[in-house]
């Protein structure tokens, strides 16, 4: 199925609502006024329900000013990063979780990072026998830079944990803030030791460790997880044309037509052909581009029949299928198949 993404501004910096939800349960717990909180940053509950809704780092920023100026816990960031876990980072952290190995995993950490927070961006450096991880802001957080990294530090830390299984005592996490009055409480909330009073937020670990396999490693499940996360990353680009193929390749067995996706997109199929012309596109070649191209991948890396690939791209008859693809490709999908076999031989 594919995942809808509320349409932002191009380039605009983005929170996945769920960190939105979880402060509010934070904050719930604390017996704070969560409506009212929420109104004050300019958000509401419909706005953070959604499993597939992104905020703006504004709007994160002010939620948290909110929640901060009625509770001056200093627990409020952690309890956040410990609400965290694992399910709750949907594919970006399947993706991470079934990497083959903590190799992969961290690389799939920083390419993927920017669908659930793009305030921040991760680096991997190597130097004296450890990998570290750096983490930040893409702008300056003022105020609220203590809060995020100590919430996002925690959840790092809980990620990369579960990839190491047994040696997740050896991970290291790096917090620029001041050691907190809750220090030794919250300290026991992580994974492996923590540092304050550093200069960036980090974890940092052996060096021998990046081959180690991951406890969930699961080739497949990595593999698509990543392409849908890339059509996502897609949709979030802001541009018609790429939110509308990103639309298309989530789809299978029946895609939408133009009126359907002149619908979602809250345009008229006018407006919506018009503006692809003007982006030097059509709704029809955006379609058989995508079809084309999962014909290709699953001629490539599945053994389905003809007849079943021609199915789940949507053609009722296999021969309109097998004229289309004569059309992409100037051979039938058997020849194109037997083609990339003998090649890989």
């Amino acid at each position: 199925m594919p995942s809808h993404i509320s349409a932002q501004p191009a380039g605009s910096l983005l929170y996945h609502a769920v960190y939105a939800r979880l402060l509010c349960d934070v904050a719930k717990s604390h017996g704070l006024p969560v409506t009212e909180i929420l109104r004050e940053a300019g958000l509401d509950a419909r706005r953070i329900d959604s499993s597939a809704q992104h905020i703006g780092h504004a709007e994160m920023n002010a939620l948290i000013r909110a929640v901060q100026k009625r509770c001056d816990d200093p627990r409020l960031p952690f309890e956040l990063g410990a609400k965290a876990r694992s399910d709750v980072h949907g594919l970006p952290g399947i993706a991470m979780l079934c990497s083959r190995d903590l190799r992969q995993g961290l690389a799939t950490l920083c390419q993927l990072s920017s669908l659930r927070s793009s305030q921040f961006r991760g680096q991997l450096s190597e130097s004296d026998g450890e990998v570290r991880l750096d983490f930040r802001p893409v702008v300056p957080l003022h105020d609220v830079q203590e809060f995020i990294c100590a919430a996002l530090g925690l959840i790092l830390a809980q990620l990369l944990a579960s990839m190491l299984g047994d040696q997740h005592h050896q991970l290291r996490v790096g917090l620029p803030m001041d050691a907190p009055s809750c220090a030794a409480t919250v300290a026991g909330w992580f994974p492996c030791p923590v540092r304050f009073n550093e200069s960036a937020l980090y974890l940092s670990l052996p060096l021998e460790l990046l081959d180690l396999p991951c406890p969930a490693a699961d080739a497949h499940t990595h593999a698509v997880a990543l392409r849908q996360c890339a059509l996502d990353q897609l949709g979030l680009q802001g541009d018609l044309a790429s939110r509308l193929r990103a639309h298309l390749a989530g789809c299978q067995l029946e895609y939408p037509s133009l009126e359907d996706c002149a619908r979602r997109l809250c345009l008229s199929p006018r407006s919506l052909s018009r503006a692809l012309q003007q982006a030097g596109c059509s709704y029809q070649q955006l379609l058989d581009e995508t079809r084309q191209e999962e014909a290709l991948r699953l001629l490539t890396d599945t053994p389905l029949a003809v007849e079943q690939i021609a199915w789940q791209l949507g053609y009722a008859d296999p021969s309109n299928f097998n004229r289309a693809f004569r059309r992409w490709q100037g051979c039938t999908p058997q020849a194109w198949r037997l083609q990339q076999t003998l090649r890989d031989d």
